[in-house]
């Protein structure tokens, strides 16, 4: 006779934690795409930037490796990547799914071209190819890294 183990309590209270918090995230991720007013680059809202990385070869070829790094526009590159790092854990919390490595990467190039895509149609902000590149990135780290084993998470019961 196996007996079942009893409920943890503690893990129905992380999982409304991480649903809160995966709600908090996507309003804030929302706000930062659409809503904020100040944006790092200096293109006009509207515009469509097809070349991946081109302003920032732009800047590297016009300017020294000093003034390069120390420019504002730098930022962005690694704001894309931070915003998008929590997405896949965030939907993942929020549906309730278990993602596949394959269905992640449809999933967050889909929500990154459709981002840049809403962008260039109702003009409020540059829709750039690199964007994608780097929000797909940031989203597929930790995917990545659950794929290939280099990230443990197992909850304790």
């Amino acid at each position: 006779m196996r007996f079942l183990p009893l409920p943890n309590p503690y893990m129905n209270g992380l999982k409304i934690v991480l649903k809160v918090f995966s709600i908090v995230y996507f309003l804030v991720l929302f706000y930062l795409v659409f809503f904020l007013k100040i944006r790092f680059t200096t293109h006009y809202n509207g515009s469509l930037q097809i070349i991946p990385f081109k302003r920032y070869m732009l800047l590297l070829q016009n300017s020294s490796l000093k003034d390069f790094i120390q420019n504002t526009n730098m930022i962005e590159p690694f704001a894309n990547l931070l915003l998008f790092l929590p997405f896949t854990s965030a939907l993942k919390h929020l549906t309730g799914l278990d993602f596949k490595f394959k269905e992640c990467l449809y999933i967050v190039l889909l929500s990154s071209f459709s981002i840049e895509s809403i962008q260039y149609v109702c003009h409020i902000g540059v829709a750039d190819s690199s964007d994608i590149i780097l929000n797909s990135l940031g989203g597929l780290i930790i995917p990545s890294l659950l794929y290939f084993k280099i990230l443990h998470f197992k909850p304790k019961v």
